[in-house]
């Protein structure tokens, strides 16, 4: 499950570290859900599992069902942590212009 383009990256500035992790304590708290759910956005946390419980959206339901299996993908598939690494820097590189996509 996502959420919504939400993303936060490596970064060794402490100060970001720190509000990454506010971050995603926000996105988990219970005490936010009304706000991750008018987001549309959807927790991956177990403990929020019945956070739409009463909504009638079959893609709601259908992701709710699937927060028993969430897994980091990348532990699941061997090479791919690594693979990932390198491929979301090729890919900053060119949005970012420090490369051409051809260079990238």
């Amino acid at each position: 499950m996502t959420t919504y383009g939400y993303g936060v990256f490596k970064n060794e500035d402490p100060v970001k570290q720190m509000w990454a992790i506010e971050f995603a304590k926000f996105l988990e708290s219970k005490e936010n859900a009304a706000a991750v759910k008018a987001s549309e956005s959807l927790s991956t946390s177990k403990s929020m599992v019945d956070m739409y419980k009463n909504r009638t959206d079959e893609n709601v339901k259908f992701a709710e069902r699937l927060t028993e299996f969430a897994v980091d993908g990348g532990l699941a598939a061997p090479g791919f942590n690594k693979q990932r690494a390198i491929f979301a820097k090729k890919i900053q590189a060119a949005f970012t212009n420090a490369l051409t996509p051809e260079q990238a």
